[in-house]
Parts: C-alpha cells; structure tokens; sequence
C-alpha cells in the first residue's frame, strides 16, 4: 500500500519520508487516517522506536483510566505493563450507626489489564519499579466507577495470574471478618490434638445399692450461640438478632 512519488524539491511536505524504507522503519503503527494519494507524514504516524501512543493500543470501546498506587497498594511495584490485575477499594462502612474504625473492602473492578506504569507502556519493561499511577484498560462505565471509587476510599491493585479467568468482583469483607478464619484454624487444630490424645480409662462404677434411689437429672436444653458477625433489627421496643454471612445474607 506504499509507495514512492515525485514532488517538487521546494515543495516536500514537512516530516516527508524520502524512502519506503524509512518510513515502514520498525514496524510503525498508523495514528490517524491517511487517504489514497496522500503523503505519509511522521506526525501521522507511530515514532522511529516502534511505539505507538497510546491511544492506538486502545481496543475499540475501551478506555485508559489512571489511579494513584504507591509501594504497599500496588505490589511493591511489581505490577508492570500488560500484567491482569484487580482493584480493591477500602472505605468506611456507610449508612447511620456505623463507628469510624467500621470499614470493608470490596473489590470493585476484576481482570483488568495494565496499560502502562507512570509513563512506561513498554511489555518489554519487566522488572519491578514503584510507581505513581497505574493506568488501565476500563469500560466507559468502569471509568466512571474508578472515579467515583478514588473519591470514597483507597484503591489498591491485587496482582493476579494473566490466565486465571475467576471472578472476583462484589466480594467484600468488614473488619469484623478479619481474624475469623485464623480462629476457626485453632479450632480445627484444638480437635486434631484432642482427637489425638488417647482416652482416659473410665472409672468403675460403684455397685449399685437397692438402699439408695437412683435420680435422674433433668436434660438442660441445647442453646444455640451463633458465631460470626450479626444484625440486631429494633421494631419500636422490640428487637431481634439475625445471623448474616459475609456478603450479607442471612
């Protein structure tokens, strides 16, 4: 689709190629629309490195959307371009009655590829470097919830494999889910050793003397105790507790 022209000397646009050569260098992207006849402009297309802007990588319909990160949320900047990430958000739990050190996290956005680090969009640049912004490859409306989402809390990037295809986004936790599944660990494990400890030899029974009569104890009812967190709903005077799993259901 390339080829050479004659132009008058005093006439060569600005930024002409003198050579095909030259001007399909490096495997150059075109940035904007070139016309049958027209002449290929350096402005119009990718750098002599090979690199398009980044707005041709862009696959239709999507956009990039920048989020601050630091060392501790975004993997000690090992988050590099192209890897999949997810986003996170940790914010105060809304709505009256909660206490300011209420918080949970959720992750709002899952699978997400990163574009570039600061201004590095290179795949080529591997090795780990901490940044200040991330920038990722969103939907329009995914955009809109990253920018709502900077607003209410902090953001930070969970790094996760290219080929895992899981879906994460909607789960949440509350602070009070923090340390639940390191005590149900000792739990189990009070039981293994339990389990493990033989039994002690049962004590012999007394004979039984037809003197003295036997009593029976009367059974105390089994009380359940839920565990974990809950909800206590006030209905004037009255109330009533609920037991509710993490994401809220009963």
């Amino acid at each position: 689709n390339v080829r050479l022209q004659n132009f008058p000397a005093n006439s060569v646009p600005q930024g002409a190629f003198r050579t095909i050569k030259s001007a399909l260098d490096k495997n150059r992207d075109v940035l904007r629309p070139i016309v049958p006849g027209e002449p290929i402009l350096a402005d119009k297309v990718s750098g002599a490195d090979g690199r398009a802007v980044l707005s041709a990588n862009l696959p239709e319909g999507m956009r990039a959307m920048s989020i601050p990160i630091s060392a501790v949320n975004g993997v000690s900047g090992f988050v590099r371009p192209s890897d999949t990430v997810d986003v996170m958000l940790t914010r105060k739990i809304p709505g009256e009655g909660a206490q300011p050190e209420d918080l949970m996290s959720e992750i709002i956005l899952d699978r997400v590829k990163v574009l570039a680090i600061d201004q590095v969009a290179s795949e080529n640049a591997t090795d780990p470097q901490v940044g200040g912004t991330a920038v990722l490859e969103v939907e329009p409306y995914q955009a809109q919830q990253l920018a709502i989402a900077r607003r209410l809390g902090t953001l930070s990037l969970t790094l996760r494999n290219v080929e895992s295809q899981e879906a994460t986004a909607g789960q949440a936790i509350t602070n009070r889910d923090v340390g639940t599944r390191r005590i149900y660990i000792g739990a189990r494990r009070s039981a293994r050793r339990a389990a493990a400890t033989p039994a002690a030899a049962p004590a012999a029974r007394p004979a039984a003397s037809a003197k003295l009569p036997r009593t029976v104890a009367p059974k105390t009812p089994a009380v359940f105790t839920p565990s974990g967190p809950r909800m206590t709903v006030y209905r004037g005077t009255d109330s009533e507790t609920y037991q509710v799993g993490n994401l809220g259901g009963r």
